[in-house]
């Protein structure tokens, strides 16, 4: 069992990114599951939890919480863990929230205190295997309307310098003022030269915005973590809803060094 508290000012964080201020927030989280000690090689292990939050602002006003119960979790001692979830998350926004569909605004919530469940089933097959992957399917209430989300990813190893990831995310979302369907398509590669200089991409298309974007980047790191960067970003618009295919593109070169002194 374990708990916390965070209090967090209304100040401007200058030096840094603050996503959200004024807020106390308590946290709490217990937890059981079997003893692995008297189980044999390759049983599985039983686990669940409860697991809450709770944001408040500092005019003791609920602003978002969420309670989730893990109600089963099998984690095989090879790895890997397949699990059914169930959780409230209610909240009231500070604005109304809009949803997008064709460049419209085809949905909307109410700016009201909203409660609402949704349950989730997920497997996660064996992370040291060379090919594995993960499925996830989410279904349930979405402040006034209705959710429902299928979340599939797959990781190949190729060689110990050579490794890929392909996924795939979509969404069903139905709220009073109509409905919209989100895509999210991301595709990853990484390759290490040596432990200290390696070439990785993220290629992404985001079915909602209609945008493909990529990046590429090359770091040739000394032994500090720090060293030469080069970043190629590049965003095009394929649903041609604005007036140039490319949104915006980048090419960056970067350079720190750390010194001793």
């Amino acid at each position: 069992m374990s708990g916390g508290y965070t209090q967090v000012g209304s100040f401007n964080p200058e030096v840094g990114f603050l996503p959200r201020r004024g807020y106390r927030r308590p946290e709490y989280f217990p937890a059981c599951s079997s003893n692995r000690s008297r189980r044999t090689s390759g049983d599985p292990t039983d686990f669940a939890a409860f697991v809450g939050e709770c944001l408040y602002g500092f005019d003791d006003r609920l602003q978002s919480s969420f309670v989730h119960l893990h109600a089963v979790e099998i984690q095989p001692m090879r790895g890997g863990r397949f699990g059914w979830f169930a959780g409230s998350e209610p909240g009231q926004p500070a604005r109304a929230l809009h949803g997008l569909q064709s460049g419209r605004h085809a949905s909307s919530s109410r700016q009201a205190k909203h409660t609402w469940w949704q349950q989730r089933l997920e497997h996660f097959h064996d992370p040291s295997a060379a090919i594995t992957g993960s499925i996830r399917y989410r279904r349930g209430r979405y402040y006034d309307g209705d959710f429902n989300a299928v979340e599939i990813g797959s990781d190949y190893r190729f060689t110990a310098r050579f490794t890929a990831s392909l996924g795939w995310t979509r969404q069903d979302i139905t709220l009073p003022g109509g409905s919209f369907v989100a895509n999210l398509i991301p595709f990853k590669a990484s390759y290490s030269f040596t432990n200290l200089a390696s070439l990785s991409a993220l290629v992404q298309y985001n079915g909602q915005s209609g945008l493909y974007s990529s990046n590429i980047r090359l770091a040739l790191l000394n032994r500090s973590g720090t060293g030469l960067f080069v970043v190629y970003n590049d965003r095009r618009d394929v649903l041609n809803s604005t007036s140039y295919d490319t949104v915006g593109r980048s090419f960056v070169v970067k350079y720190t060094r750390l010194i001793d002194f």
